[in-house]
């Protein structure tokens, strides 16, 4: 059985000062439809990121993003400004293998007291606080329970710390699937590609509400699937095309307070924002290298005030937060 580890590590405090990138509010040049206006962008200023994916925030506002070339986090503050940065190459306590697959394999959330989650391509999940200080992990490359935990490609929380892992299982053709663990690393259910016929994907995402059902966005299919915790299907919406509930891509995926979902359009260039059983409420997005814009919309967070955070990975390897117009 695998238990928490000592200390080893801890993260490298950068001096706060906003990237270059940083700008000032203003609208987002895109449609009438948009329900955010521009905050700000970074790319990392003199710490570049790079191929930035998983993002998510804590109770005070702060940005944590998995720097994936750079196999480490980099901590931010509501403003953009850089706080620190913690990780470095290799399979030790406090360390990442982000890179060590093709697909840059990764998943990061973080619980209601604040400690963070990461799981990368070794299967291993790491505990940290919000200063990078190592708490412990669990996995090295089998959970506790024995199931293998591949190519990860999302990670979500619900209120009772349970942990869902969205990963490929190396089958041929692969299949994605679904696992949830508890925050010791026990294995609790396993949902695979037999759930429904038509969830074939090899990259999921997923995401938690606050009555901790489930929203899963298939990369490949287009489609989002809402699951009750015991994974009962309730709805599901979108399909391959351009319009308004349709993607090229449907990758990364988040829900705010009042249970609104936003998804990532990849190859669109674009985030969507629906209610809870998927009307349509809006978008934003093309593609490009000004405020608002994206090349490869990939991972995606929401703070408690319904600030929303994007990460794309193309030629323009950056976050961005958007603040919605109310």
């Amino acid at each position: 059985m695998f238990g928490l580890k000592p200390q080893l590590s801890i993260a490298q405090t950068v001096e706060g000062t906003a990237s270059p990138e940083a700008a000032t509010a203003s609208p987002v040049p895109t449609s009438s439809a948009s329900p955010v206006t521009f905050a700000w962008r970074t790319d990392g200023g003199a710490n570049k990121l790079g191929r930035p994916s998983s993002v998510v925030t804590d109770s005070q506002g702060n940005v944590y993003v998995v720097d994936g070339n750079h196999d480490r986090i980099q901590k931010f503050d509501a403003n953009g400004n850089s706080l620190a940065l913690w990780g470095s190459s290799g399979n030790g306590d406090g360390q990442f293998m982000f890179r060590a697959g093709a697909s840059h394999p990764d998943g990061m959330t973080i619980d209601t007291h604040d400690v963070l989650y990461v799981v990368d391509y070794s299967g291993r999940v790491q505990k940290f606080d919000t200063n990078g200080k190592f708490l412990g992990l669990w996995g090295a490359v089998h959970s506790i329970d024995n199931p293998k935990i591949l190519n990860v490609s999302s990670m979500a929380i619900d209120h009772r710390g349970n942990l869902y892992i969205a990963d490929s299982d190396n089958t041929e053709p692969p299949k994605a699937r679904l696992q949830e663990f508890d925050s010791a690393g026990h294995l609790l259910t396993t949902w695979d590609a037999n759930f429904m016929p038509s969830w074939q994907d090899d990259f999921l995402s997923v995401a938690v509400d606050g009555q901790d059902d489930l929203y899963v966005a298939g990369g490949q299919s287009n489609h989002i699937w809402k699951l009750d915790s015991t994974g009962k299907l309730l709805t599901t919406w979108g399909n391959t095309g351009s319009n308004n509930g349709q993607f090229h891509g449907a990758q990364g995926i988040a829900i705010d307070k009042q249970a609104n979902v936003y998804v990532g359009d990849n190859q669109g260039n674009r985030i969507e924002k629906f209610d809870s059983d998927g009307r349509f409420l809006g978008q934003w997005g093309s593609q490009g290298s000004g405020d608002g814009q994206f090349d490869y919309v990939f991972k995606l967070a929401v703070d408690k005030d319904g600030n929303v955070y994007v990460t794309s990975d193309g030629g323009y390897d950056r976050l961005q937060k958007f603040i919605p117009i109310t």
